[in-house]
């Protein structure tokens, strides 16, 4: 990834997932690569090369990103950068250069920071004035896990310098043992006169790489199948407008992808096998579940019961270490814990459904990212909701944001794809329901009186039912 004073929309790392399960509501830290540029102000002593990008706060010469895989899904990436910085604005933020990683899945190596004065002087910032440090998002909100960041201030960083760095990224476990997957975007919000990637994984090994529009040269080497691309963007950011053709679309595949999955009932196998003997209900869960049933008869009346417990009575708070972004509590230690975050709520609601006599499933989605069925990763999905099979038909549900009436589906969930893995049958695509469970009601009525001396005396009813409520 790249630091904070650049606007790239994803930077691949070799993360296996940039996030975990549940992540509209956790709010994990994007790719520090994805913030705001550097601002764009006046420039001091400075002397770009080219008059055409004069106004531009940094100019990227050279972006280049080495990705390997082993047959196992570790490995590791190399970051190169050289950026021309040319205003006070981009050395204020390009002075601390930030990189976010999951410290129970990989560690980070910075190789060299150093600026290149002019002059031809170099300034070299010691690996040892990097500060590990909890991401920002883990002090902010209810999250714990194991994101960090390593900060690095640079030394002597002055408009006109060439700031040069070079970080490595060693995958130490891979949360799906013999499977990686990933995604890059190339930069397109700064000028970058040169960028380089280069994906390779043992030869043998079964990888879908897809980049419709931006053809790699595949060559193989030593064993090793060996993707390379090489791209520019020369488009200035400011002083003009900007063309829209090749700029970043958060709906579009991004322009390099790849998975180790060869369709997406791998996907649930797997996510299955991590879930599966985690919603077993205990003696505990039970008890509660007899509770909670009491003097219901209906079906629909014990599952809303139910429902309305963990979704009420159990509060949100993300938990995600390792193997935890996608591997849920034991609902035994949900429910002694009373929170848990949507995977947990899941789990726990499935093991009292089926304390109940219902059968309940996990169904994969993602809350803010568009669907792509051609490539089958963790990665499109972002978010853990239930599906209840009752006499043949399915009932959706979904616990996590504690408010939402029986049978209701936020917004952002309807009519959208989801990976349900049944316990009894292959993992497979659905559909989730286009409306709500009933009619959706937004009506405001006023009524008021006005006397004879101007004064206005009324009320306001509002009724709301559905997202609104």
């Amino acid at each position: 990834m790249l630091p904070r004073f650049v606007r790239l929309p994803v930077v691949a790392v070799l993360s296996v997932l940039s996030v975990a399960f549940c992540s509209a509501q956790d709010h994990p830290p994007q790719d520090s690569s994805a913030l705001p540029s550097a601002p764009q102000t006046k420039l001091t002593n400075s002397a770009p090369s080219d008059a055409q990008f004069a106004k531009e706060g940094v100019v990227y010469e050279k972006v280049a990103t080495v990705m390997h895989y082993d047959a196992n899904g570790l490995g590791d990436k190399t970051l190169t950068v050289v950026a021309r910085v040319q205003s006070e604005g981009a050395v204020h933020e390009a002075g601390l250069l930030t990189f976010a990683y999951a410290s129970g899945e990989e560690k980070v190596e910075p190789v060299y920071v150093r600026v290149r004065k002019p002059d031809g002087t170099v300034v070299n910032t010691p690996a040892d004035n990097a500060q590990d440090m909890p991401t920002e998002v883990t002090r902010a909100a209810p999250f714990y896990s194991d994101l960090r960041e390593i900060q690095i201030p640079v030394k002597s960083l002055t408009p006109g310098d060439k700031i040069e760095y070079q970080m490595r990224f060693v995958r130490t476990k891979a949360p799906a043992a013999g499977q990686f997957w990933g995604a890059l975007n190339f930069v397109r919000g700064n000028v970058v006169l040169d960028e380089t990637v280069e994906l390779s994984f043992p030869k043998d090994k079964y990888v879908l790489v897809l980049s419709p529009k931006n053809q790699p040269v595949i060559t193989e080497e030593s064993g090793l199948k060996v993707y390379r691309w090489k791209t520019s963007q020369t488009e200035p950011t400011v002083g003009g407008e900007r063309k829209k053709d090749g700029a970043y679309d958060p709906e579009a595949l991004a322009p390099v992808t790849w998975t180790t999955f060869h369709n997406w009932q791998e996907v649930g196998e797997w996510y299955g096998a991590l879930a599966k003997d985690r919603a077993t209900p205990s003696e505990e869960v039970t008890a509660k579940v007899q509770e909670l049933i009491q003097g219901k008869t209906t079906d629909d009346e014990k599952i809303a019961a139910i429902y309305h417990y963990v979704s009420t009575q159990v509060r949100y708070i993300g938990v995600s270490f390792g193997i935890g972004r996608y591997q849920p509590h034991t609902a035994d230690t949900v429910l002694d814990n009373q929170y848990g975050d949507c995977k947990d709520k899941h789990t726990l609601l499935a093991a009292m459904l089926k304390a109940a006599g219902y059968e309940a499933w996990p169904a994969l989605i993602g809350t803010e990212i568009k669907f792509h069925p051609e490539l089958p990763t963790p990665a499109q999905f972002d978010h853990v909701i239930t599906v209840v099979s009752l006499n043949g038909k399915e009932i959706w549900l979904d616990s996590t944001p504690e408010v939402t009436p029986y049978r209701m589906l936020i917004s952002p969930l309807r009519d959208k794809q989801a990976l349900v893995i049944p316990t009894d049958g292959p993992p497979r695509l659905e559909r989730t329901p286009a409306d709500g469970p009933f009619p959706f009601v937004d009506t405001t009525t006023a009524v008021a009186k006005l006397n004879s001396q101007g004064t206005l005396d009324g009320h306001i009813d509002f009724e709301l039912r559905g997202d609104s409520e």
